[in-house]
């Protein structure tokens, strides 16, 4: 991280901007009682209180300024060359590279000058300083359009994991792909390890993804598989007559709906793989009661999965009748739209 130019005085300035309701009441006050006592001494007692004002401000202004050299120089102080190459929280290095080390965490770093340009792992030029962040990844500028973890990512702004592996960038082109023609300028976020799950933030440009035709607006986030599948599409949206009020994941194949619910004193698996087959399903929250079979109806509250065709919807609830609960599926028939 770039330590910022001295910034505090012009900091504190825009504090006292903000909080105006409290100091100019005081100084209409102060005026009010000047000029309540201005027989008194000449107005003496206003004159007085405005020094005191300006000297307690000028006051502020020289400590946070002293404060600001400090910290600089503490800051210059942990800047120190690389003696050799070496490979340090994700990032190859090279020799002679300025880093500061994090003193709170030994053997870690907090940035590392790159220069004009040095490869810290396959296909990533990064050039300049580069922060790390939350002691968990790195953020740095790109030097070229590159293809990184299979996505096209555009020159500037870039994140890399701990592991050197790619967290986020923005495309730098359109990206052809199972779910569809994913717009250049689409933000891409993906965990550690491969293969992994992507989230899209679309830029102002919306797509048509498959399978199911949907349309996904501009600004909009979902979810891709690593295969680059369509995991789950944002809501509210209604599909046969059933409206989600938030995103909606598909269910393909014969997929156990109940693997994505972890049993007392049992892990969430951090992703899982897609379930071979076609979408049969889609998975949310109703935004009202759905009516059923017998009178039956599935409260809103109830996450349920509507399916492609037919009408059997299921939920799910937990059995505590057991030492470790775990989650059943209830099945219903119920009033559904057409099939598409």
């Amino acid at each position: 991280m770039q330590f910022p130019v001295p910034t505090l005085t012009r900091e504190f300035l825009s504090g006292f901007a903000e909080i105006w309701r409290l100091w100019v009441p005081l100084l209409l006050l102060l005026v009010w009682v000047g000029w309540a006592t201005r027989r008194w001494r000449g107005g003496k007692l206003l004159l007085c209180s405005l020094v005191l004002l300006a000297a307690f401000a000028a006051g502020v202004v020289l400590r946070e300024r002293a404060l600001e050299r400090a910290t600089m120089e503490a800051w210059n102080k942990l800047r120190v060359p690389l003696p050799a190459a070496a490979r340090i929280d994700g990032l190859q290095l090279a020799a002679g590279t300025m880093v500061r080390w994090n003193e709170e965490r030994k053997g870690h770093l907090l940035t590392a000058e790159l220069g004009s340009g040095q490869e810290v792992s396959p296909g990533v030029v990064l050039a300049g300083e580069v922060d790390h962040l939350v002691d968990e990844w790195w953020r740095g500028s790109l030097v070229r359009d590159s293809v990184v973890r299979g996505w096209k990512c555009a020159a500037g702004k870039i994140d890399i994991h701990n592991s050197g592996e790619l967290r986020w960038c923005l495309l730098s082109g359109t990206q052809k792909l199972p779910v569809g023609e994913v717009p250049a300028g689409t933000a891409v976020l993906l965990d550690p390890g491969d293969p992994s799950d992507a989230l899209l933030h679309l830029p102002n440009a919306g797509m048509r993804a498959n399978p199911g035709e949907f349309w996904i607006a501009p600004n909009e986030w979902f979810v891709l598989y690593a295969d680059g599948e369509l995991y789950s599409v944002p809501g509210p949206i209604t599909l046969r007559g059933v409206s989600f009020e938030s995103s909606v994941v598909l269910r393909y194949g014969d997929e156990d709906v109940t693997r994505w619910y972890a049993g007392a004193g049992t892990p969430t698996p951090p992703k899982l793989a897609r379930p071979p087959g076609p979408v049969t399903g889609w998975r949310g929250d109703p935004v009202s009661p759905l009516k059923c079979e017998g009178g039956h109806t599935i409260s809103k509250y109830n996450r349920i999965t509507v399916p492609v065709s037919g009408d059997m919807v299921t939920t799910t609830h937990w059995d505590s009748s057991r030492p470790r609960s775990k989650p059943v599926l209830d099945s219903y028939h119920c009033d559904l739209g057409p099939a598409g």
